[in-house]
């Protein structure tokens, strides 16, 4: 056998092991003749990882127009700071800014009544 071969059984294998694909179904095999290459969803290391955790909260919590630091500078933070910095963001800034917003929404609001009078 072939180092291609090889490779190729190989990955077979892991794929059918890992619940991929089931290489030994012919039916399955003719349809998909390169499933033993293909990148399934199932592989994704990103999906779920830290990274995209640290992502979501960043763009959840609005933290660059909230503190001014960009999503590198969010990074290298020290875990606990980053938290508090989302603690501060979600329980703190963001019901005040609800308010400003509502008290806006109010002033605007009233503003076009006067306008229709």
């Amino acid at each position: 056998m072939n180092p291609s071969e090889s490779h190729y059984l190989l990955q077979s294998l892991y794929n059918m092991e890992m619940g991929l694909f089931d290489h030994m179904n012919p039916e399955l095999a003719r349809m998909h003749p390169l499933a033993v290459v293909r990148a399934f969803e199932e592989e994704d290391t990103q999906q779920g990882s830290l990274i995209e955790e640290i992502a979501y909260r960043y763009r959840k919590n609005r933290i660059h127009s909230r503190f001014n630091i960009n999503f590198l500078e969010y990074m290298r933070l020290p875990c606990t700071v980053a938290r508090k910095m989302d603690e501060v963001a979600d329980q703190v800034i963001r019901p005040i800014e609800d308010e400003e917003n509502k008290i806006k929404n109010q002033a605007l609001e009233n503003q076009m009544n006067n306008l229709d009078k």
